[in-house]
């Protein structure tokens, strides 16, 4: 009968959104904040794309089937919101009456320029362009997943090891406008524990495992991206088969 843990360390490769659906004089789409007025990721949008990374079958072994039955099996794994890191490399979760000088670079973002394109003709349009509010590129999160206690006996860790593996191992696109280029993700690190809830240390240690993600994990396996497994860059050569064109913003009085 055991019970599994993993702290999972994710860096922003590239500047990410995901919207609170909310605007500003400044903003159109603004940045989803919590509490302290910081960018997360929601623990529900982390298992939304964790699922996408199972075979159907194996998702609803871990997290639950998606249908919306009252007889329907809970998720087998719980999974935190991902809570920004400071720069002690300590998670921002729970109340903060005051922040450093360097979270709040963090919290502000940036503001992108955006224009919204007419899916018929591939143009602009008109009053198409709004902004977008994202948060910094570098911005590293910790969140924690927990597999379910009452579900130990029956637990699928096959599919658990094969899940964080890929999770280990792969880039990953989070939030919004991925397709334009935003929400690139790497794992930096995951740390994991296995408590064994017949043996009585574990146990012990179970029940007073930490509630806090800024409390450390004590005795945790910590694995790093193995570089081998990261698929080597590759080239693409393309041939026209035709005349093409593609648009520049650049003003050329000789075009139009």
């Amino acid at each position: 009968m055991k019970v599994h843990l993993a702290r999972i360390l994710l860096e922003a490769q590239t500047p990410f959104t995901i919207s609170s659906g909310e605007s500003d004089a400044e903003s159109d789409i603004l940045l989803l904040k919590d509490a302290n007025g910081l960018p997360y990721i929601p623990g529900t949008s982390l298992t939304g794309y964790m699922r996408s990374l199972l075979t159907s079958e194996e998702a609803n072994q871990l997290f639950g089937p998606e249908s919306t039955s009252e007889d329907q099996e809970a998720s087998r794994v719980f999974v935190s919101d991902a809570y920004l890191l400071d720069e002690e490399e300590k998670p921002m979760d729970g109340l903060r009456p005051q922040l450093s000088s360097f979270v709040k670079n963090l919290s502000m973002g940036t503001i992108r320029d955006r224009v919204r394109i007419d899916g018929e003709t591939g143009t602009a349009l008109d009053k198409g362009k709004f902004q977008m509010s994202v948060a910094l590129q570098g911005s590293r999160f910790l969140c924690e997943l927990e597999t379910d206690y009452r579900e130990a006996d029956n637990f699928p860790i096959d599919i658990w090891e094969k899940f964080l593996n890929m999770f280990l191992t792969r880039e990953h696109r989070l939030g919004a406008s991925k397709s334009t280029g935003l929400g690139a993700f790497r794992v930096l690190e995951i740390q994991k524990k296995t408590y064994n809830l017949k043996e009585k240390s574990d146990f012990e240690q179970f029940l007073n495992r930490p509630i806090s993600l800024t409390e450390p994990l004590a005795d945790a396996d910590k694995v790093t991206p193995d570089q081998t497994s990261i698929p080597s860059p590759f080239s693409l050569e393309l041939k026209p088969k035709s005349t093409w064109i593609f648009g520049s913003t650049l003003n050329d009085p000789h075009a139009d």
